[in-house]
């Protein structure tokens, strides 16, 4: 699903933009992108509850002031059918969006990236150059996360910097353009911090990564 979001012409456009950087620095880029961080499974379920009170107290309003009584039978099935109703609409991403505190969204973005960080094993390259540049889709949400090596000579505001310019064009349609823009900026400070040296291997396939191992891409 990730990957739909992208056309082959810019896919092939950052993979070449990350081999050229490696050619030329000592860095190791990992793009990925995945379709949504978690299922937020919790947020179908508040949905459900906030819309089953809603049928309730709509029933017990109409059984209460109005001349047309709900039967119990049918008021149960009305809460249910609410229940149900209300998270099923969560799984059209825009209301997901709105109803998951932005603060879970971060959270969840962060701690997938990490772990993909580590999978792939970019904390073992040999200059500690590893970077991951991960988007988030549905979260709307970018986390650049590089090795100890590079962190001792780029300060943290310089990639937060490109994460806030990828971002905003996830945001608004662009986020192959942006991608392929970000590994260009990655790419300009790992040339002049870390150059090619002497013995310089590829030590990661230079492509872009879409899903996440342990994350089944559901329509979320």
């Amino acid at each position: 699903m990730a990957r739909s979001w992208f056309t082959q012409d810019e896919i092939s456009r950052v993979e070449a933009q990350v081999a050229g950087l490696e050619r030329r620095s000592r860095g190791e880029v990992v793009p990925q992108v995945v379709f949504a961080s978690d299922a937020y499974w919790e947020v179908h379920g508040f949905a459900g509850m906030a819309a089953a009170v809603t049928a309730f107290a709509g029933v017990e309003f109409a059984r209460t002031y109005s001349p047309w009584a709900v039967p119990g039978l049918e008021a149960l099935t009305i809460v249910v059918l609410a229940a149900i109703l209300g998270g099923v609409l969560c799984f059209w991403s825009p209301i997901k969006r709105v109803l998951t505190p932005e603060r879970l969204r971060t959270r969840r973005v962060r701690e997938k990236a990490l772990l993909s960080f580590l999978l792939m094993g970019l904390q073992e390259t040999r200059d500690r150059t590893g970077v991951l540049i991960y988007l988030s889709l549905f979260e709307q949400q970018v986390e650049i996360i590089a090795d100890r090596g590079i962190y001792s000579q780029v300060p943290a505001g310089h990639w937060d910097d490109i994460a806030r310019s990828l971002t905003e064009a996830i945001r608004s349609g662009r986020p192959g353009e942006g991608l392929e823009q970000a590994v260009i900026r990655v790419g300009e400070r790992l040339i002049e911090r870390f150059p090619v040296a002497e013995g310089d291997r590829n030590e990661v396939p230079d492509r872009v990564v879409f899903g996440h191992p342990l994350l089944p891409q559901w329509g979320v």
